[in-house]
């Protein structure tokens, strides 16, 4: 029979939940590098949803279900993505990044107020990243907003 009865589930084991299956993120990171990206944002995005805790890895994932609609210029979605990991994980060393591509997303949507706000606000609310990361907003805004 096709119906999911008691016998064809996993049990869960009982205590805390697992602080997340890092071999789950590999294996989307693994999709990513072979270029399948519509199986490796469903990874990512599965990673991120069932390890809300894991604030290693977790950032780390919808980071990556950002960037690969990005990289498909799929703008919309992208910022999606970084705004929801910039959300969850302020504090994540990779929110400067998902900021800066979040504005990013704005700009290939036409939004370019939003774009140059976002831009501005990362130097404020992330002093201490990457000079690269600051560098590239700095370019950016100076170049796509006139500031």
């Amino acid at each position: 029979s096709l119906s999911g009865g008691p016998a064809t589930r996993a049990v869960a084991p009982s205590g805390p939940p697992p602080a997340g299956n890092p071999g789950q993120y590999d294996a989307a990171m693994n999709l990513m590098s072979r270029a399948q990206y519509d199986e490796a944002q469903a990874g990512f995005r599965a990673y991120a949803d069932a390890n809300p805790n894991d604030n290693d890895l977790s950032p780390q994932a919808l980071y990556w279900v950002g960037n690969i609609s990005f990289v498909r210029q799929d703008y919309a979605q992208a910022a999606r993505g970084f705004a929801e990991a910039i959300k969850k994980y302020p504090k994540s060393p990779r929110a400067p990044d998902a900021m800066l591509k979040l504005a990013q997303s704005f700009m290939g949507m036409g939004q370019k107020t939003e774009g140059c706000t976002t831009l501005g606000l990362i130097r404020t609310r992330y002093p201490n990243a990457s000079a690269q990361t600051l560098n590239q907003a700095a370019s950016l805004r100076k170049t796509a907003c006139g500031k």
